[in-house]
Order: structure tokens, then sequence, then C-alpha cells
């Protein structure tokens, strides 16, 4: 016991000390900053004070207000953002087409992902989503999902909960139940991916030249180190295992997993050419998978539950008719067909979406070459290009009464034979609704994270009533930079069904 409150005042004074280093030095890092910023692109939001970290407080506390206030002023022009982890622009609509079709030696979404997380320092490299990784996503079938759902659930903080029950059910899918089931398995997912989280937001807090101390001295590194090798030391024989198989066809295509009984790691393996065909390799692309599934979908259905309780009365009746009439009491054997049937639940969960997406800013790209748009503007290599997705969807251009939540807006879109049908589904995209990102790098991931989402909710509909607590409105969400987060600690009231 004396041993463990040690080490928490030990990790406790070296945050402290981490925080202190940053602040004494931060002055000389401003004029660094500054030049290494320099740009001829128009700028919004930055901040003259000579504090040590002005800008970096300034994008952290009002990063979502200095975009929507280039979205306002500049919509038609390319801004540069004051976001200091990055040299990052935001492009109008005009240019989304073009930047969509750009391929990924160009204009990556993989080495952005990688970038936003930090991915040099906390593991989260541009490899773990390298071309295997999305092929397998993209091919593995989603539709036995359903059978994975027999979950508890209980009414406590809706983040947490939700957050082990994806996280428990993505192991699944990921994995195969024999590593899932596993007492570490569910801690290791949960706690690799918060430790990233916070290793990130402090080092996107700090100028490039101080990372590598910062690195050494921050704890959250060496928890993520300590959850990635305990991860590789569980699933290392499995994946030798899978391999073996694998290797056992000298026509690697007769290894093709079979559809409904295959896992990301099946696919993972498939896909890999083989001087990558490691478990190192392997089990790294499994925790990149791992995080991105499991933490998108637990705050896109975590908004979903605060959406539904703050107007139970009006938005669950005509769901529960849905469910029951595409899959009435059946337990398994729901299929993606099943799913895509149900407008009005595909519609409710675009329109959560709409209102709280994962982040401001969409279709984010890394410019891994220099490249021209088509009216002549240059991009830097190395630059974080992206639009302004969460307030394109706001703008009444693109909706009626678009500030509104309107649960059914895409089922009477989807009905209207005058609309134009692109994009109207939960996992599709258009100008209006980029959350997923846009083209031939939309995000892989999205069938899955729309399966989850919507067995789950069934789930709840079918077996629990739900409201705020009495006098509660609906919680608002955290805002860092263009970082969106639904309250962690917010809890919902429910009752068995009435």
């Amino acid at each position: 016991m004396h041993f463990l409150i040690n080490c928490n005042r030990f990790i406790q004074d070296l945050n402290v000390a981490v925080v202190t280093i940053i602040v004494l030095i931060g002055t000389i890092s401003i004029k660094w900053m500054s030049r290494k910023h320099a740009t001829h692109f128009v700028v919004v939001g930055r901040k003259t004070s000579k504090l040590p970290f002005a800008a970096q407080i300034n994008w952290y506390r009002n990063g979502s207000a200095l975009i929507h206030d280039a979205y306002k002023k500049f919509r038609d022009e390319v801004v540069q953002l004051p976001a200091t982890d990055r040299q990052s622009i935001i492009l109008p609509l005009r240019y989304l087409i073009e930047v969509s079709a750009l391929p990924h030696s160009i204009a990556s979404v993989s080495q952005a992902t990688s970038d936003f997380f930090m991915g040099r320092w906390t593991t989260l490299h541009v490899g773990i989503f390298g071309r295997p990784t999305l092929d397998a996503i993209r091919s593995q079938h989603i539709s036995r999902l359903s059978r994975q759902l027999d979950v508890d659930w209980r009414p406590i903080a809706v983040h947490p909960a939700i957050l082990s029950i994806i996280s428990q059910t993505g192991m699944r899918t990921i994995v195969g139940p024999e590593v899932c089931r596993q007492s570490w398995c569910l801690k290791n997912s949960t706690g690799y991916a918060r430790n990233v989280f916070m290793a990130a937001t402090i080092l996107k807090f700090t100028p490039a030249f101080l990372q590598p101390l910062i690195f050494v001295l921050t704890p959250y590194i060496y928890r993520i180190q300590f959850y990635r090798h305990r991860f590789f030391k569980a699933i290392a024989p499995y994946i030798r295992q899978r391999i073996e198989l694998h290797n056992c066809y000298s026509d690697h295509s007769l290894s093709r997993p079979k559809t409904e009984h295959a896992h990301t790691l099946d696919w993972l393996i498939h896909y890999s050419p083989p001087d990558e065909l490691t478990p190192e390799i392997i089990a790294d692309r499994l925790m990149g998978v791992a995080f991105g599934a499991t933490h998108t979908t637990t705050n896109h259905i975590t908004n979903c539950i605060f959406d539904l309780a703050a107007n139970f009365e009006q938005w669950a009746p005509p769901l529960r008719e849905e469910i029951e009439q595409f899959i009435g009491s059946k337990k398994t054997g729901i299929t993606s067909a099943d799913l895509s049937n149900m407008w009005k639940l595909d519609s409710f969960m675009k329109e959560v979406q709409r209102l709280h997406p994962p982040g401001k800013l969409s279709v984010n790209r890394t410019a891994i070459k220099s490249f021209e748009l088509s009216t002549g503007e240059k991009i830097p290599s190395g630059v974080h290009i992206s639009f302004p997705g969460a307030f394109i969807s706001l703008d009444d251009s693109q909706f009626k009464d678009a500030k509104t939540f309107d649960a059914f807006r895409f089922e009477r879109l989807r009905k209207d034979p005058n609309t134009n049908q692109h994009g109207l589904r939960f996992t599709s995209s258009y100008a209006g609704s980029l959350h997923f990102g846009h083209g031939r790098q939309i995000c892989p991931g999205r069938f899955l994270g729309s399966a989850l989402s919507k067995l789950l909710i069934i789930e709840i509909l079918q077996h629990y009533d739900m409201k705020l607590e009495n006098g509660k409105v609906r919680p608002e969400s955290v805002l860092i930079g263009d970082m969106i987060i639904p309250n962690t600690n917010y809890k919902v009231l429910f009752r068995s069904r009435q």
C-alpha cells in the first residue's frame, strides 16, 4: 500500500514537473513557433500576447470558436488556424471533390490521424493505419455482430458503461472470443487509449523541439508501452498460429478468410505483404484498429443516449415501432440487411452526428508532398488540411432549421423523390455531412461503428426506458481545440421498459 501511495505521489510530482518545465522555457518557444507557422494564407485567432503559451492556451480554450469565426468570415478563402501542434488550414467547399480524390501519396488521412494523436511519440504511427489495416477493415463482414451483444447493461454514468461494452464487443470482432474473454483484455484496450489521448494532449501543448524532453518525463508514455507489451505478449501466440496457417497455402488467395468466421486479425494477415507479416507488426495494427473503433463509437452512442433521454417520449415510440416491424423479438441472427431497413434509426444516428460530430474539422489530410489546388493555391508538404465540417452541417444553406435537432430529418429526405439521395445514409457522405470524411479515403471503419451503434441502441430501446435526472438538461460537450468530447461523467436514469 505504501508503495502504491508513493507511486501516485511520484506521478503527481512528475506531472507538476512537466508543466513547470514547459512554462519555464515557454517564452523561448514563442518566436520559434511564429517562424515555423509563417504563411501566405489568411490567419485567424493569432494572439500577440507575450505570455508563455498564449497561442496554445487560446487554441485549446477557443479552438471551436476560432474555426466558426473563420467559416463565417472567410468561407470562400483558404484560412490558416492557430493550432500549435501543426500548421493547419481549412479549405472552402469548392475544393472538396479535388481534395477527396487525392491519393495517399499526396494527401494522407492515415498520416493526419497519426499526426493528430502525436503518433511519433504515442506509438500510433502511420504504419498502424496503412493499406493492410484499411483493406482488412473494409473486408470484414458485420452481419454476425448481433450475436455478440449479450450484455447486462446497468444504469450508471453513460460514457464509462458504453466504453466497457463497446471495448469488449469491438475486441471480439477484432481478435476473436478466445482473447477478448481474458480479464486483462478490456482494461488493456481502454487503458491504452486513455493514455494515448492524455500523452497526445500534453505533447500537442509542447513545441516540437521540446517534445523529446516531455516524452521522457511524462508517465503516460510508459503506460502506453506497458499496455502494448502486455497486449503483444498475450496475442503473439495467436498471431503466429494464424500466420502459420496462412503460410500453408502456396497460393495465398486460397487462404482468404471465410467471411462468416473471420476477425480483423485474419484479414490483417491476409492483406499484409510478406515482409510485414510478423507478430510485432500485426499486433501493432490490431492496437490501432481497437483504438479507432472503440472511442469514436463510444462517443457517438453516448451522444445518441443523451439525445434520446432528453426527449424520450417523442423519439422512442417511433423507433421502437420500427424495431418491432423489422426484427421483432429476435435475439440472434440480426443481419446487416435488417439494420439497413431501419431508416428512422439510421436517420436518428445521422442527426445526432450532425449536431454532435467527432470533431470540428472533417476530411483531414496531411500533405505528404507539396501540391497545387485548381485555383493555383500552393499547399506545402507537411501541412494539415481539412474542411470545417461541423459548421457546414449547421449552415441553413445545407439544412432547413439547421440548428434544430430533428431525429427523422434524413428519413424524410430519403423518402422525398425530389431530393438528391446521395449521402443521406448514416455511413455515406456529401458536402453537408462530412463527419466520416469523403472520397477515396473515407473512414473504412464506419460500417463496423454503425452496426455496433445500431445494435446497442436497439438493445437499449427494447429493454429500457430512460430520462434525464430531474431538473437537468442535455449535457454540453467538452471542447478542446478542434476536438469534441461528450460529458464522460453524466448519468442518465434507466428503468426496465414499462
